[in-house]
């Protein structure tokens, strides 16, 4: 070995050793101007959003914390006592320290969002810090070089994070700030206990019992903070210098047992407040997000998103900014290249690198079967604490570890490390920025919404009501709307004056399809009423609260007008550039709100050897060359790989953007480069001999403005009438489950099948009659649903659904009930 080698393992070793935490004025200055550094950039990428406006949970939160302050202070102890915010339709959750903090925004802030979104940058730029000190005693611990520099470098890659945008400017975002900023502090405190030399006393104690305090408030604001005692265990084991490895464990045990104890102190307490140990999602949402156990491509590639972490509806994948990327990543393989044959790899960052790693994997075991990172990062918040693990194993691999004195070899890895991480942070800063734009817009969608329903309403009739038929549930990914409730808070106290929000009323109480999907029968049922509704939606492309009778043909307004199914085109089918596209054109234009379904015939020249086993076909009716982020302009129907002919009948009518075409003469239907699919017919069709009229009476049920029927007594009554259905013979009646949605299960409003699992089915004979409900069909207070099927003489169900009756039985909040 050359002298130069033994003078560099020498400073190599020399610099392990002393690699011990240093205090003094230096280090103040250096963690002030970091911090210094690390605000001023989250200003620049979050700054924009910091006045945007409420919109989605944030509505129903201001409202419920107003209440706290207006004549109900019980609402503040009661947020320790019961699911968050306090409604258990959708989830069930224990979150009081997120309602705390809301009621605190509150009290010094009122409506003004600008003292929440500080409180959102503060609980994001603390977390940073903490990262930054988490990183230091990590790198310490681990007898790591340049531990300093790990810290920073980690802190400020976690602070410039674009998937933040959800928790730093979507003020409700702060569910996952809040836990996460606890957990690192608690984490951070564990660490300068566990890292520093020297024997206990006053100041470790109180640090000790700190981090233990932080800990239960990341638990009050989120139950992902129960990861932490397990990612403790495990950070013990992996620095650890003792050989027995029993004794290890023994040790490990020690030193994390009172966060085990805290955790299993909390756990019977929030179970007693909710009900339930377990929580989460319930009901229709629930069932919708979770995903069969196992690592599949899908759920991969949302986790590739994070190196790509831009706004997919606001940057192209072939944009400069997504080459950045690219270059970055180049530039980084070959960083760690030159750092494994030139730089002196420590056997301890392998070991850290691992934790990290084995932690990494801890954090998103619980998100296993609900995760998903959309194309626009909608969802990105349920990873936010990852990204903290994430900065860290960048900082681990990028601070490159040799001494900056000895040779040009060992400068040149310093001065490629500096480069990388600051042009990745810099990266970061403008991605994040743009990512924010769809914040920023969705903060000026529900404020202008919020204006015009205001002027909407004065100028309504005094008995008539506004029916807002459409709101989207998101733009460019950031969320809007997916309930009434929201938009109900959006025009109630405090941000509005009273007597508004019982004017407005929609046609159910969530959104949760997809995008511009509406019960088209219940609409136009409310178009036929034009003497009570003025019938609205939301227009996203002119910021507008738009009319919908003029987008209407004034014959199909009602559902008891003639049939128009002779006056409909016939269809001529058309095949351009191979396989991949069918384009089907009419005669002559049609007018759109006259058709209610287009069946196809489908002929599958190579069908699977079982049956069985389905597929969605979409069908586009706008003309545009790339399928759009969400389903607006496209209608999908499921179909049977093992079948060799089959109908398929795409349910248009339920699409919004369906009824703003107007009229429509051509269309297309995708089936990809499967070359053994083949369109052999297709007609437009107007439904009225599909679907079956099911009515409630006008005794015992009061109809409310969230679209739900809610009883004054029982039992119930509802009329049917299945005549207008070919070979009908009788009435299939079902009942859903608490808290269930049927079209969540095919994705339609108009099933041509039962549910999977109903809470009560039952037959009535005859084509027209009743059907009678009491009280004890419901099993416990939640929303229901009710539709019902015309049955052939041989028990096939004939045509499709019923329109939805919805069902409330004691299911909202007092106050909600509109």
């Amino acid at each position: 070995m050359n002298s130069d080698a033994l003078a560099e393992d020498s400073m190599i070793n020399q610099s392990l050793k002393s690699n011990q935490p240093k205090s003094g004025t230096r280090e103040g200055l250096a963690f002030v101007f970091f911090s210094l550094v690390t605000c001023v950039a989250m200003l620049y990428e979050f700054g924009a959003t910091l006045n945007s406006y409420f919109t989605s949970d944030d509505l129903v939160l201001v409202k419920y914390v107003y209440g706290v302050f207006n004549g109900d202070p019980g609402l503040l102890l009661r947020m320790f006592a019961t699911v968050w915010m306090p409604d258990s339709t959708q989830e069930i959750f224990y979150r009081p320290l997120v309602e705390v903090s809301y009621a605190l925004d509150f009290l010094f802030s009122g409506t003004n969002p600008l003292g929440y979104h500080i409180s959102n940058f503060l609980y994001s730029f603390v977390a940073a810090l903490a990262l930054f000190s988490i990183g230091r005693d990590i790198a310490r611990r681990f007898a790591l070089q340049n531990a300093d520099w790990i810290g920073y470098a980690a802190g400020l890659l976690f602070a410039l994070n674009p998937m933040h945008t959800e928790v730093t400017s979507w003020i409700v975002g702060r569910v996952d700030g809040l836990c996460t900023m606890f957990y690192l502090i608690s984490l951070a405190l564990f660490l300068r206990v566990s890292t520093v030399a020297g024997d206990g006393g006053p100041k470790k104690s109180v640090a000790w019992c700190l981090s233990l305090v932080a800990f239960v408030f990341a638990l009050l604001a989120k139950e992902m903070a129960f990861t932490l005692p397990p990612s403790l265990f495990l950070l013990c084991i992996f620095s650890s210098d003792e050989k027995n490895f029993l004794r290890k464990l023994r040790e490990a045990f020690w030193e994390t047992l009172p966060y085990f104890i805290v955790l299993a102190l909390f756990l019977p307490l929030r179970a007693l407040a909710i009900g339930t140990f377990v929580g989460g999602y319930v009901g229709a949402l629930g069932e919708a997000m979770q995903k069969p156990l196992g690592v599949s491509f899908e759920k991969l590639t949302h986790l590739l998103k994070a190196a790509y972490p831009f706004n997919g509806e606001l940057v192209s994948s072939d944009s400069a900014l997504a080459m950045s990327f690219h270059v970055f990543y180049a530039g980084a393989a070959i960083y760690v290249i030159a750092r494994m044959l030139f730089d002196k790899i420590h056997p301890n960052q392998l070991k850290v690198l691992s934790f990290l790693l084995f932690w990494l994997v801890i954090q998103y075991l619980p998100l296993l079967q609900v995760f998903r990172l959309s194309d626009s990062l909608a969802g990105a918040r349920l990873f936010y604490l990852s990204t903290a693990i994430l900065a860290l194993i960048l900082a681990v691999i990028l601070v490159a570890s040799g001494p900056t004195t000895i040779s040009a070899r060992s400068k040149l890895l310093q001065l490629s490390s500096i480069v990388l991480i600051g042009f990745l942070s810099v990266l970061y800063a403008v991605t994040g920025r743009i990512n924010n734009q769809a914040l920023m817009l969705a903060g000026l969608h529900t404020q202008e919404l919020q204006k015009q329903i205001k002027e909407a309403v004065a100028q309504l009739p005094e008995k008539k009501k506004l029916l807002v038929a459409y709101l989207p549930s998101q733009v460019f990914g950031a969320f809007l709307f997916n309930r009434y409730y929201a938009l109900q808070a959006l025009i109630s106290p405090p941000l509005l004056e009273p007597g508004i929000a019982e004017r407005v009323c929609s046609l159910e109480p969530r959104f949760y399809i997809s995008d511009m999907t509406i019960p088209s029968g219940l609409l136009r049922r409310k178009l036929a009423e034009q003497e009570k509704y003025r019938a609205v939606f939301w227009n996203v492309d002119t910021f507008k609260l738009t009319d919908i009778e003029s987008l209407c043909d004034p014959y199909v307004n009602g559902e008891t007008a003639p049939s128009q199914q002779h006056s409909l085109p016939e269809l001529t089918i058309n095949t351009k550039d191979g396989h991949e596209s069918i384009y089907i054109e009419s005669v002559r234009p049609f007018a759109t709100g006259a058709v209610r379904f287009i069946e196809v015939e489908l002929e599958n020249s190579q069908p699977a050897a079982n049956a069985g086993n389905l597929r969605r076909m979409y069908l586009r009716f706008e003309d545009k060359p790339e399928p759009p982020h969400s389903m607006d302009y496209w209608s999908s129907f499921p179909y049977d790989t093992g079948l060799k002919t089959q109908i398929l009948r795409f349910p248009v009518d339920e699409v919004f953007a369906w009824f703003m075409l107007k009229q429509r003469s051509n269309f297309q239907i995708s089936l990809g480069m499967r070359g053994n699919l083949k369109i052999r017919r297709a007609r437009l069709l107007d439904g009225r001999d599909m679907r079956p009229r099911l009515l409630e009476a006008a005794e015992n049920l009061r109809s409310c403005n969230d679209g739900v029927e809610r009883p004054t007594g029982f039992p119930l009554k509802f009329s049917f009438d299945v005549s207008n259905i070919p070979d009908a013979r009788s009435c299939l009646c079902e009942l859903s489950r608490p808290r269930m949605m049927f079209q969540l299960e095919n994705y339609t409003y108009r099933s041509a099948e039962l549910s999977k699992k109903p809470l009560k089915t039952w037959k009535v004979d005859g084509t027209t009659g009743s059907i009678v409900i009491d009280k004890r069909d419901f099993p416990e207070a939640a929303c229901y649903q009710l539709r019902i099927f015309a049955l052939k003489s041989n028990g096939q169900i004939a045509g499709t659904s019923s329109d939805i009756i919805y069902l409330g039985i004691d299911d909202r909040p007092k106050g909600q009930e509109l």
